[in-house]
């Protein structure tokens, strides 16, 4: 989803996961590697 912060007005993406454990180790990992590569 392409959302707005209505704060800065900065677009970001929103993504839902589901809740079930391994969707969320999952998740966490993916956050960790964007946040990697967001600081190249």
């Amino acid at each position: 989803w392409l959302v707005q912060k209505e704060t800065s007005r900065e677009y970001m993406a929103l993504k839902i996961q589901r809740s079930k454990d391994t969707h969320t180790e999952s998740a966490v990992d993916e956050l960790e590697m964007l946040t990697e590569i967001r600081k190249h």
